[in-house]
């Protein structure tokens, strides 16, 4: 996917404002992983199973033939006279049965550890085991945020306060019809990110300096991109309640858990990793439900 002038990408995920909470959440393989150890659990357990009543398998298909009068026969040898050989052949099938079933455990280990490795592995510079790995997933898969034209993701560029009010439109899915206008004077309306801009001033996400311009060319801190955030969460009232801005703003996505693994301060430039978790981290939530 090529990237758009504003590095996070065009893509569209149909989350729309205020219904967070009723979207049906994407696969993620974050999710499916207490059932695929609950799934290897209970394959272990059918494996005792199957070795408990090998027997009754064993007679079944011929490793014990009755005879219909005295002693069963194996093989045509009676019972009677030859135990251990019945013995021998049991425990036979019994292991073959079990180094096959183990042979399948193996092989599904093997797939669902392939498919973990090339999910974590889906920008080369995002480690697997980095704590904002998966927000980079989610946001990646949701279209949110893209990688660039080599696949990378640049989890440490900054993001200016153009892209911040792109990447908060695509969130909420607010992307068609947009229109272009003339809120800010240091945003004409050849710019590209004119539409996006004006939806997010338009929602009351995003607001302008005293002097009426914007500054999307600037890099967007960590207090302004939480503000956006809870803004577009319908918070802002919350917010207000315990503090403004900015204060009150941080202390609400602290409450909640917003800041999970962002370790920013007010006045840091806010990097797309940092956005990627404050996105992953508030995802499917509202303050209007």
């Amino acid at each position: 996917m090529e990237l758009s002038r504003d590095g996070a990408g065009s893509s569209v995920w149909p989350i729309k404002r205020g219904l967070w909470s009723t979207q049906q959440e994407p696969w993620r393989l974050d999710k499916m992983r207490p059932f695929l150890r609950a799934a290897c659990l209970a394959l272990v357990y059918i494996n005792e199973m199957i070795l408990a009543y090998s027997s009754k398998y064993c007679n079944r298909k011929g490793g014990l033939q009755p005879t219909g009068y005295g002693p069963p026969l194996i093989h045509g040898v009676h019972l009677k006279r030859h135990p251990f050989l019945y013995i021998k052949n049991v425990e036979r099938r019994r292991l073959e049965m079990s180094r096959n079933f183990k042979t399948l455990v193996t092989s599904l280990l093997a797939g669902c550890i392939l498919i973990a490795s090339a999910q974590a592995a889906s920008f080369p510079d995002v480690a697997a085991d980095a704590d904002y790995a998966d927000a980079v997933n989610y946001v990646s898969e949701q279209g949110i945020i893209v990688g660039d034209s080599a696949g990378n993701f640049n989890p440490e560029q900054t993001v200016t306060r153009a892209q911040m009010a792109a990447i908060i439109c695509r969130m909420l899915g607010d992307t068609e019809n947009l229109e272009k206008g003339n809120i800010f004077t240091d945003v004409p309306a050849d710019h590209w990110a004119n539409a996006y801009i004006n939806k997010a001033a338009e929602l009351g996400i995003v607001g302008g300096f005293k002097d009426g311009t914007f500054g999307p060319s600037v890099t967007v801190t960590y207090e302004q991109a939480v503000t956006m955030i809870i803004r577009a969460l319908d918070g802002a009232e919350l917010a207000a309640q315990s503090g403004g801005y900015p204060d009150g703003f941080l202390s609400v996505a602290s409450e909640h858990g917003f800041l999970e693994n962002i370790h920013a301060q007010k006045r840091d430039a806010f990097s797309r990793k940092d956005v990627a978790s404050l996105i992953f981290n508030c995802a499917y939530f509202s303050f209007a439900d």
